[in-house]
């Protein structure tokens, strides 16, 4: 919370389960979103402004929920463990204002040749010869680091690689105050499902878990709809069982689940 208050850390993404948001239902894809930011605000007492989901997280209409959720912009750069997710590249420009089906528009940092994975993919001397770098008006590279496991140095061990970036001019920024103080081109781009791919996950197993998952979606907003239509009889809503049921589909809908369905572990 400090660190928020301060402005050094940003919450980005926010839904609730990390999904694979094209794999699952518009109802669930909607209360991902929506849970995802109240449990933020709630817990750690921020709205998220900015949607940066880890893992591929796409539909042509996802511009418009963010807007209705409070979203002021995005980045179209997702992570590369599990598998390898494919989005159209921009190649003179790092913003564009991405366009859904209805007209709404959200600006988002695009998927460029600056975009990396982790330190090391890109070296602050190759930037001299990136042509994104030249045309476009405040180049910006976008990065994910896997903070996350045994290697007791976590964030330390890229340290030597950031020193060099500022080294070269390069500063470090949180994405909302990117986009926020942004004041070049923004080219409109309404990216359609036809120009994307998920990847390959691991292992399937005959797709049973996304068969499950619209299954059980498919009982929930029925189960609403009924409940619903009986209470104007007297009969009392089964709010706290559905809210429950709801929770766990979307805990059930985390990109894991999917990605690892026919893997096997020890």
């Amino acid at each position: 919370r400090r660190l928020l208050r301060s402005g050094r850390l940003e919450v980005v993404g926010a839904t609730y389960g990390q999904p694979l948001g094209n794999l699952h239902g518009a109802e669930a894809n909607v209360r991902q979103l929506q849970w995802g930011v109240r449990v933020c605000r709630d817990l750690l007492g921020v709205t998220p402004r900015t949607f940066w989901e880890e893992e591929f997280y796409f539909f042509p209409q996802l511009p418009q929920l963010l807007r209705q959720m409070g979203f002021a912009g995005a980045c179209l750069y997702f992570q590369r463990t599990w598998m390898d997710p494919s989005f159209p590249h921009e190649d003179s420009t790092c913003v564009v204002r991405w366009q859904a089906p209805d007209g709404s528009e959200v600006l988002a940092a695009a998927h460029t040749g600056l975009s990396r994975w982790m330190p090391g993919a890109l070296q602050p001397r190759d930037l001299a010869d990136s042509p994104i770098a030249q045309r476009a008006a405040q180049p910006l590279i976008v990065e994910w680091n896997e903070l996350a496991g045994p290697d007791p140095k976590g964030a330390e061990q890229y340290r030597p690689t950031y020193e060099a970036m500022e080294r070269f001019g390069i500063k470090p920024t949180t994405l909302a105050d990117y986009l926020a103080s942004y004041e070049g081109p923004a080219p409109v781009r309404a990216y359609r499902m036809d120009e994307t791919f998920t990847g390959l996950p691991m292992g399937k197993a005959g797709d049973q878990v996304r068969r499950a998952d619209k299954r059980i979606e498919n009982t929930l907003t029925a189960a609403e709809a009924l409940g619903a239509a009986a209470s104007t009889d007297g009969i009392p809503y089964p709010a706290g069982a559905l809210t429950e049921a709801w929770r766990n589909l979307l805990i059930f809908q985390g990109h894991d689940v999917h990605i690892c369905e026919g893997c096997l572990r020890e």
